[in-house]
């Protein structure tokens, strides 16, 4: 599939669809990175640099991804560690830790429930 797609003539088009074709493949045969990687050394000329480019902007996107998923979950946890160890105010809380008033005060409750 990723052959044929790169070969519209158009090479914005050829990026776009390759993109796409690779995402489908990716996420429904749930390859490792490994085989991926294989079956990128496989195809000819310009479908292997079109793919290996789509699949490095994959890569990063997870990687960026995982980086936000890591800094939430870093936030959450220093907004519990300050309700815990502090008589601050949901908004001080909120402004120290970079978060919206709304997630210390959700925060706070799930505690307080955690707690009965």
């Amino acid at each position: 599939m990723l052959i044929f797609v790169s070969h519209s003539g158009n090479s914005a088009l050829d990026v776009l669809l390759t993109e796409m074709v690779f995402t489908y493949i990716q996420k429904r045969l749930q390859l490792e990175p490994e085989e991926l990687e294989k079956m990128i050394e496989t195809l000819p000329g310009d479908s292997k640099l079109i793919t290996m480019s789509t699949y490095d902007k994959v890569i990063a996107k997870g990687t960026e991804k995982g980086i936000e998923k890591g800094i939430e979950i870093k936030a959450h946890e220093f907004v519990i560690n300050l309700i815990r160890s502090t008589d601050w105010e949901n908004a001080r809380i909120a402004k120290v830790a970079g978060v919206q008033v709304a997630l210390v005060q959700e925060i706070r409750e799930q505690l307080q429930r955690e707690a009965e």
